[in-house]
């Protein structure tokens, strides 16, 4: 499997459109076009920002076995790199929120103080 097929099969399991990766990785969509129809060659730092937005690591658009239909369909996501890290995300995101909830707290109580003198 190529590089680009991996890409596009990560792409579309996570529902992201070609428009929509083109434009986070800064280019137009008539380049990512060709780049996914391998008639262009593809920038490494291209290659690195599909990773981001995509969510793995680089390295896993080179390894065949790690990208199995049965470990997509299973969210078996260990196995491609993101598990851990959307787990991390998802509590570090949880915490800024009770952070910023706890913060309109305390800013409504001081707008309350001050209302009232």
């Amino acid at each position: 499997m190529t590089v680009i097929q991996q890409i596009e099969k990560i792409r579309k399991y996570r529902k992201i459109s070609k428009t929509d990766l083109a434009r986070a990785i800064g280019i137009r969509k008539e380049t990512y076009g060709r780049i996914s129809n391998e008639t262009k060659d593809m920038k490494v730092s291209d290659l690195l920002k599909i990773a981001k937005v995509l969510n793995v690591k680089p390295e896993i658009f080179f390894k065949d076995d790690d990208l199995s239909e049965n470990n997509i369909i299973n969210g078996n996501y260990n196995n491609i790199g993101i598990g851990n890290s959307i787990n991390i995300e998802n509590e570090s995101l949880k915490k800024e929120i009770e952070l910023l909830k706890q913060t309109i707290k305390d800013k409504e109580k001081i707008i309350e103080l001050l209302t009232k003198k």
